[in-house]
């Protein structure tokens, strides 16, 4: 009876062995190996029959059969279940020499007496997937972690370009205003001290000379402000466009009869607040700059986008010529030709540049005789 019960043990035994989802291996005191389960067979390549009664060493490279027995040793002497190899490398040997790297747990089975029948249940575990990807991942974060140190020394390079720019700018506006000034002033004394001998056409050229003056002055400010965009160092806030938008409306309402209509009340964004207070001033100044109708109408508004603002500013000025569309937010491209207005065709590619370096876009509707609506779009929430 005893044995019959023996045996259905180990047939249980067998079974559950054959279940595994991992390789299992029983190893007598000799390293022979005594039981192997199916997937052992299609993780090594071996028949069950080429592996019974052979050295376990037959399924591990070259290199580790000096490694092992070691471990071997140590678990059959302690006594107790864990993994072979904690902190290192392991790697089986398939029976087409192929390596492959494996996990090992090593449970010790006492079989008769106490000491000398002491197998030992090796499960093996392929982890050839898992160490793709780890190894995936590992060069992955010092991918990363390269192009994060590229990103801080460019940031780096990018801040001190900042700072050489500014004062690149700064010098370059003083030392091509200062002449202006001193000309200016020149211009005023000599005026002062002598209009009253000026024949007609000596008082058109000294209006002339003040104009042009004042335009080179007025182009100089708005090249440095292009050019400058791309460095705004001004912290976003939130910016009530409201307040902002009405008081640009009384300083222009002071300067030309037009009516002015804000269509809906205008919300409150996250922006840099001199900058976007500058794209309602140019969108606002130009419609009234160009505006050549005795009832001047300009309106403003806002359409909620989801994620985005979307704001106009519409006139029932003469509307621009086609042919004029596709360069008109381009520095220094005029979308007119009259004489009487004199304009250095930057405002509209500053506007730009400020919402596109936001992440927004900006556009525009016309149709001759009837006015234009210049349109951009902000983010919600800034990039």
């Amino acid at each position: 009876m005893e044995t019959l019960e023996q045996n259905k043990s180990e047939e249980r035994f067998r079974k559950v062995l054959e279940l595994a989802p991992d390789g299992i291996v029983v190893i007598d005191q000799e390293k022979k190996m005594q039981i192997v389960n199916v997937q052992t067979e299609k993780m090594f390549g071996y028949t069950r029959e080429e592996m019974i009664g052979k050295e376990v060493e037959m399924l591990m490279p070259n290199r580790f059969r000096q490694v092992h027995p070691a471990h071997e040793r140590k678990f059959i002497t302690v006594q107790k279940p864990g993994p072979m190899g904690v902190g290192k490398d392991l790697f089986g040997q398939r029976k087409d020499g192929s390596v492959f790297p494996i996990e090992v747990s090593l449970v010790p089975l006492h079989v008769g007496d106490e000491k000398e029948g002491i197998s030992v249940l090796a499960s093996i575990r392929d982890v050839t997937e898992r160490k793709e990807i780890e190894e995936k991942l590992r060069k992955t974060n010092k991918e990363l972690s390269q192009k994060t140190e590229e990103l801080i020394k460019q940031s780096a390079k990018l801040e001190d370009l900042n700072k050489e720019l500014k004062t690149f700018s700064y010098t370059v506006s003083h030392d091509l205003k200062n002449p202006l000034s001193v000309i200016k002033y020149t211009s005023d004394k000599i005026y002062k001290n002598y209009n009253t001998l000026f024949s007609e056409n000596d008082r058109k050229l000294y209006d002339a000379m003040l104009n042009q003056t004042a335009f080179m002055n007025t182009l100089i400010t708005d090249l440095l402000q292009y050019a400058l965009v791309g460095y705004n160092t001004e912290e976003t806030t939130e910016v009530d466009l409201n307040k902002t938008v009405n008081e640009i409306i009384k300083k222009y309402e002071m300067l030309a009869s037009v009516d002015f209509k804000i269509t809906n009340p205008l919300p409150v964004v996250i922006f840099a607040e001199t900058q976007i207070s500058q794209v309602f001033d140019n969108l606002i100044g130009n419609a009234v700059k160009y505006m050549d109708k005795p009832n001047a109408r300009i309106e403003l508004g806002s359409e909620d986008r989801g994620d985005l603002w979307k704001f106009f500013v519409k006139d029932n000025g003469g509307g621009i010529e086609e042919k004029y569309l596709d360069k008109i937010f381009q520095p220094f491209k005029k979308a007119h030709t009259r004489k009487d207005i004199q304009s250095t065709g930057i405002g509209l590619s500053i506007i730009k540049k400020i919402i596109e370096n936001a992440g927004g876009t900006v556009g525009l509707e016309t149709e001759i005789g009837k006015g234009s609506t210049f349109y951009f779009t902000i983010r919600k929430k800034l990039m």
